[in-house]
């Protein structure tokens, strides 16, 4: 469940509280503006440039949806690892420590297909549960190509050398 707090302005152009509820935890997540561009609702899509600053995360970016596909523009956002975890029980249970940043110019999801690049690099990744420190620095590069999505897998550097490609 996702829900804004303390909302201002219109359903056009507002800003507000923003957290995210799962099961019955609720995790603040910070300031979070929008601006719908309406006259896409014309050919049935709702597009909207957004950004979140706060202590969880620092994201921009545009997003918009259809009625079969959602597409994400000009994204960046930075969060703690740990931030996972609250989404994903077997993250949580390892604890990951280090930034996280997500950065795409494009990329499109319909029904079985991705279309676009994104990056995924984890700085400083580690981990409390396993008491791994630092380990190192690695990016998870995206393409996507329709049905298939090329995946690579990388060490920027640090002691564990990690390397993986595949689709």
């Amino acid at each position: 469940t996702v829900n804004v707090s303390e909302a201002r302005g219109t359903v056009w152009n507002g800003s507000g509280e923003l957290a995210i509820a799962q099961r019955r935890t609720a995790y603040y997540v910070g300031q979070v503006a929008w601006q719908i561009q309406p006259l896409w609702l014309l050919v049935g899509r709702l597009r909207l440039n957004m950004s979140a600053k706060g202590d969880a995360i620092d994201l921009s970016g545009r997003l918009s949806l259809g009625i079969t596909n959602v597409r994400v523009e000009e994204l960046d956002a930075t969060f703690p690892a740990s931030n996972v975890g609250h989404f994903h029980a077997a993250a949580g249970f390892a604890q990951p420590t280090g930034q996280l940043r997500v950065k795409s110019s494009l990329f499109e999801v319909q029904r079985g297909a991705l279309h676009g690049e994104a990056t995924l690099d984890w700085d400083g990744a580690g981990s409390r549960f396993f008491k791994l420190e630092r380990v190192g620095d690695y990016r998870l590069e995206i393409k996507g190509h329709g049905a298939t999505a090329d995946l690579a897998l990388g060490t920027a550097r640090g002691d564990l050398q990690l390397t993986g490609q595949g689709q």
